[in-house]
């Protein structure tokens, strides 16, 4: 004769061996999908220093990888800021690292930011949320300085906002249009012809500046294309 467990055994047994199933909680603990990746550096916004960095409370000085945006004085500074603000300011944020280089040479931790426990798609990545907005632009250092998935993210960020002509974009691509000069093209930037940053690299004409911005290049810094004022 075989002897049935009872309906209360049962449902403990059945609960037992949904939990082991679970990835994670074989061992009776339970999920954490919360854990910071390894090497991830994690605290509280003090400081919101401009539109690409922070200071947290310990000191310790955070750098958005990947982008780059408007310096003090130049155009949208002041918004930059004030998003990067709106998003992280005073809350607890953690910054994964994308690239080969964990700090810059003015020892900021260079990474992907998201705030921790976010609520809002644009806290999941802060870096494509600012690039999304038109308040900054995609920023290849090198080859291999950012990772491929990320890259991406932040390409199709910037994709959309090119297409609405958001934040920035409207303004520059009109003062790109203006030009009498050509434009070339190195790996990772757009430059005007003259500029002496060209002089000792292989470059290439410039047909249309959108589809080289979404390829992941920017604008040269020195002989800055897209024209540079003042707020």
């Amino acid at each position: 004769m075989v002897t049935l467990p009872s309906p209360r055994r049962a449902i403990e047994w059945a609960l037992f061996f949904t939990i082991a199933a679970v990835p994670g909680c074989w061992d009776g603990r339970q999920m954490r999908h919360d854990e910071p990746p390894a090497g991830a550096v994690v605290g509280v916004v003090q400081r919101v220093d401009d539109g690409d960095t922070v200071t947290l409370r310990d000191g310790r000085r955070v750098r958005y990888v990947g982008i780059d945006t408007p310096e003090s004085g130049e155009p949208f500074n002041k918004l930059a800021t004030a998003e990067n603000r709106r998003l992280v300011g005073g809350k607890k944020i953690e910054c994964r690292q994308s690239g080969p280089d964990a700090t810059d040479r003015y020892g900021r931790y260079l990474g992907i930011v998201k705030v921790v426990h976010a609520t809002e798609l644009a806290e999941r990545n802060v870096n494509a949320a600012l690039v999304r907005a038109g308040l900054a632009s995609v920023y290849i250092a090198a080859a291999d300085s950012l990772g491929e998935g990320d890259l991406a993210t932040l390409l199709e960020a910037q994709h959309e906002a090119l297409r609405g002509r958001r934040g920035f974009w409207k303004e520059r691509l009109f003062r790109v249009a203006q030009l009498r000069e050509p434009l070339v093209a190195t790996r990772f930037r757009i430059h005007l012809k003259s500029c002496e940053e060209v002089r000792s690299h292989r470059t290439l004409p410039i047909q249309l500046v959108e589809a080289e911005l979404q390829a992941g290049k920017s604008f040269c810094k020195r002989c800055q294309p897209s024209g540079k004022t003042h707020e």
